[in-house]
């Protein structure tokens, strides 16, 4: 008779579970890591955005005299009002106005920025349910200047950065 009980080869089901375990623990460490490096990329484009609205916001100034308005800033119009509600800020608003402004200072995606509340000026209205649906910097124009907040996922908490045009308000 041939002992064929010492040719048997394999895994035990303790070293499978081993490997599941290990790979599992590796997976979840890549997914932390993978979202600090998303954060501080959304951040810094953030930041990089509420930069060059800051850039366009100084170029009108030093062109027009005047900081703009967010519906002048938003439209690209020198005569632009604005006819939404303050209220809600995260909406887009319909703006009246015909005489464009500087091409220098024409913003290229304007859809990403929202109004700050007249109220309140000092008190930015982006929150993590604005930053997820694409509205990432907020504005607000006044004769001295203008405030300007970009959202920061780097944060546990809602956390906003303020940068200023001018001397800002």
């Amino acid at each position: 008779m041939i002992n064929t009980m010492g040719s048997k080869r394999g895994f035990t089901i303790v070293e499978l579970l081993i490997v599941i375990v290990v790979i599992g623990i590796l997976a979840s460490i890549t997914i932390v890591a993978y979202n600090g490096v998303q954060g501080r990329a959304k951040t810094a484009a953030g930041q990089s955005l509420a930069n060059s609205i800051d850039k366009k916001a100084e170029t009108w100034n030093a062109i027009q005299g005047s900081y703009p308005t967010f519906a002048q800033l938003k439209t690209n119009n020198t005569n632009a009002v604005g006819t939404g509600s303050v209220a809600t800020p995260n909406t887009d608003p319909n703006y009246a106005g015909s005489t464009a402004g500087p091409m220098e200072a024409k913003l290229d995606t304007p859809s990403v920025i929202i109004q700050e509340t007249l109220a309140a000026p000092t008190t930015p209205v982006l929150t993590a349910t604005t930053a997820s649906d694409g509205k990432v910097v907020s504005y607000f124009g006044c004769a001295a200047g203008a405030n300007i907040w970009y959202w920061d996922y780097t944060k546990t908490t809602a956390q906003i950065t303020k940068t200023t045009a001018g001397a800002g308000c």
